[in-house]
């Protein structure tokens, strides 16, 4: 974790991404499952900041829809589901508007969204699910408007959030 943060720092998210995004795997893949077994997700599931599958995995008998501006082709590679390339910007914008899932699961992702982005993205995603689930290394981010926390599981330093309207 401490080297691709510090890679964060040293090229910024986005140069990061662009170098790295179609060989990138979550280093606490192992964590992931571990966190996400037994949570009912239903059957639409939109794996929001997918990576290269991790949360898709975990849920192998849903209709999932990856969505990454970085990593979208590893994932399709991987996982042969539906991705989208929509950014945090675009969501904000009101990309996912057509969507409607029964949860979005953001894994690792959420926290590094734009302090200014951050209530834009949480609006439009409360407009196409009921749940959201945020699995993050972080405190981060702090989530105050149009989700109400309901449960909280830590492994490892590694949280997974759900929260519901």
């Amino acid at each position: 974790m401490d080297a691709i943060r510090n890679m964060y720092s040293e090229l910024g998210v986005d140069e990061f991404y662009k170098e790295y995004g179609n060989e990138y795997t979550n280093p606490h893949a192992d964590i992931i499952k571990k966190l996400l077994t037994g949570i009912d997700a239903g059957d639409y599931i939109l794996d929001l900041c997918c990576g290269s599958g991790e949360v898709t995995r975990c849920f192998p008998d849903k209709h999932i829809i990856g969505c990454d501006p970085y990593t979208h082709e590893l994932y399709k590679k991987l996982t042969n589901r539906e991705v989208l390339t929509f950014s945090f910007k675009d969501i904000a914008l009101g990309a996912l508007a057509e969507y409607s899932f029964d949860t979005v699961i953001c894994s690792f992702a959420l926290h590094l969204c734009e302090e200014s982005m951050l209530n834009p993205v949480l609006f439009q995603l409360a407009m196409i699910t009921r749940k959201l689930i945020i699995l993050t290394p972080h405190k981060r981010p702090y989530i105050k408007n149009y989700w109400k926390l309901e449960n909280e599981l830590i492994i490892d330093r590694v949280r997974l959030r759900e929260y519901s309207q």
